[in-house]
């Protein structure tokens, strides 16, 4: 059933990008979050498209931005912009986020991120507003991965908020 359900979102995500070359311009951005059952850690690896962020970024501070190569040191203005579009929360507890960097790979930029002592036997909302305030069909895949259990999770502009199931 649950190999269904990911062939399913693969082959969504398949159409999006096939639909998207031919019609209009495709805003996706893909998210790995991971619960390290020995440690409490939750680590997350956000995979973006470089020129949407730095779009992004020039928008919030009105500061011409080019990413890679970086001209200068960016990582305070994408963990504050980061800060302000992610969001986690156990028990209505907001679970802070700490921003590692980013890592360059063609046209993509991956962001790291981690939270300390995240409970895994609660359920954790996620709020996922990446890009949505200037890309109105920017969609948000989450990945999220407990020892064997997995699930997927689509955000847009009509669902950005979503509760995880840290079990099964």
């Amino acid at each position: 059933m649950r190999q269904a359900k990911f062939k399913a979102i693969g082959l969504l995500f398949v159409m999006l990008v096939a639909v998207g070359f031919t019609i209009h311009d495709v805003y996706i951005s893909s998210m790995k979050m991971e619960l390290i059952p020995a440690t409490g850690e939750l680590q997350l690896t956000l995979q973006v498209f470089t020129d949407d962020l730095e779009s992004v970024l020039q928008s919030q501070s009105g500061e011409q931005i080019q990413l890679n190569p970086d001209r200068q040191i960016r990582d305070s203005l994408i963990a504050s912009y980061l800060h302000s579009v992610l969001k986690l929360s156990v028990a209505n507890t907001p679970i802070s986020l700490e921003y590692l960097g980013k890592e360059y790979r063609d046209d993509l930029t991956l962001l790291y991120m981690q939270a300390q002592r995240v409970d895994e036997l609660s359920k954790m909302e996620l709020t996922h507003q990446l890009f949505l305030s200037e890309l109105p069909t920017q969609q948000n895949l989450v990945h999220f991965k407990n020892n064997s259990y997995r699930k997927s999770f689509l955000f847009d502009a009509q669902r950005q908020k979503s509760t995880i199931q840290m079990r099964p």
